[in-house]
């Protein structure tokens, strides 16, 4: 709520059901690491009946006006957002997120998005991007990236293979 909101958008982010949308206020930071490599996972190790699903798709949203960050670049290989695959405990990775007006910032890629993902007017950066991928990866079907800002992306000397989106 908001007379009593989430200490951690970590934590906020496992509590989200299926069809929930999470506004995320002014100042909000989510910068150390998440775990398997990232700085915010969405649904890791979460049960099936608990993940995004086409027919009920989860959002990250900044509140109109806010500036919510999430990511560093302090870590050269990790992501900012990551739906890589779960640990063989549950399901699959993350599927079916509308990600919107966030600033993301990360070492090598920004946003690592599967399908069904909406990535929409957010700030992105990956300075020190240099592998065989993109500030932006994704793979998948039904991928929306509309109205983002990339900048400052890899540096002199980056792998002719780093992109700025990686699709």
């Amino acid at each position: 709520s908001w007379s009593a909101p989430w200490k951690s958008l970590s934590f906020a982010i496992q509590q989200l059901r299926p069809g929930d949308t999470l506004y995320a206020g002014d100042g909000v930071q989510q910068t150390a690491g998440d775990g398997d490599r990232s700085t915010m996972n969405l649904e890791y190790d979460m049960p099936n009946e608990r993940m995004s699903s086409k027919a009920m798709p989860k959002a990250l949203i900044a509140y109109p006006g806010a500036n919510v960050l999430i990511g560093s670049n302090a870590y050269p290989s990790a992501y900012s957002i990551y739906v890589g695959s779960n640990s063989g405990n549950y399901g699959d990775s993350s599927n079916y997120w509308t990600l919107s007006k966030l600033n993301l910032t990360a070492g090598q890629d920004a946003a690592d998005l599967g399908s069904g993902f909406r990535l929409i007017a957010s700030r992105i950066t990956a300075p020190k991007g240099n592998e065989p991928t993109g500030a932006i990866s994704a793979s998948g079907n039904d991928l929306f990236i509309l109205g983002n800002e990339i900048t400052n992306t890899g540096y002199p000397g980056t792998s002719k293979l780093y992109h700025p989106m990686y699709v």
